[in-house]
């Protein structure tokens, strides 16, 4: 009787003996997999990892004032960024000259790269207005009141090594505008 429970036990995270359907199947705590299947990773590992493609992350709120600062931190490699955008919620920005620019700090110790032109104004923005980048780095980010359409996106992502992604104000205005990004990892490649 004790051999039969013992098939029907949860194993010990990361088990990759395979004496039992359990040990293939996995267990909830096994770390996602990376790259191609392995004869030693379960089914949760995969599952997990597939799980981890696509992800959605907001930033911190940036709140009243407007301030400089790190949105979203990519560690361990270099992730696919597909959008970055940003809504003002709550407080509309100050009727005074406000500009907005994306940048990447990278780790490598680098000089900044701007992911975005910086003469965007938003001068008086209302709430509901959106903020997208358009992924074109010359280009400033967009802003259209409520929704946007995706119809003009330039590619489908841009490869960024790790460092991090800093929106930088023209003016400490009044205002709130919360971030978000859409993100693959690439590899092991984390983005929080």
């Amino acid at each position: 009787m004790g051999r039969w429970l013992d098939r029907l036990r949860r194993p010990g995270a990361d088990s990759a003996s395979n004496k039992w359907m359990a040990h293939v199947v996995g267990n909830k705590s096994d770390a996602a997999a990376t790259a191609a299947p392995s004869t030693s990773e379960s089914l949760m590992a995969y599952i997990k990892q597939l799980v981890g493609q696509r992800e959605y992350v907001a930033a911190t709120p940036v709140v009243s004032p407007l301030a400089t600062g790190d949105l979203f931190s990519i560690t361990g490699g270099p992730v696919l960024v597909h959008e970055i955008f940003g809504i003002v919620t709550t407080t509309a920005i100050q009727a005074q000259a406000t500009t907005i620019q994306l940048n990447l700090d990278p780790d490598d110790g680098g000089t900044n790269v701007d992911l975005s032109s910086n003469t965007l104004d938003a001068t008086g923005d209302v709430t509901g207005t959106v903020y997208r980048w358009t992924k074109d780095f010359s280009e400033d980010v967009i802003a259209l009141l409520d929704a946007f359409e995706a119809t003009d996106i330039q590619a489908p992502g841009v490869i960024l090594m790790p460092g991090d992604i800093l929106v930088t104000y023209g003016a400490a205005s009044t205002g709130q505008i919360n971030w978000y990004a859409i993100y693959e990892r690439i590899g092991a490649g984390v983005m929080v």
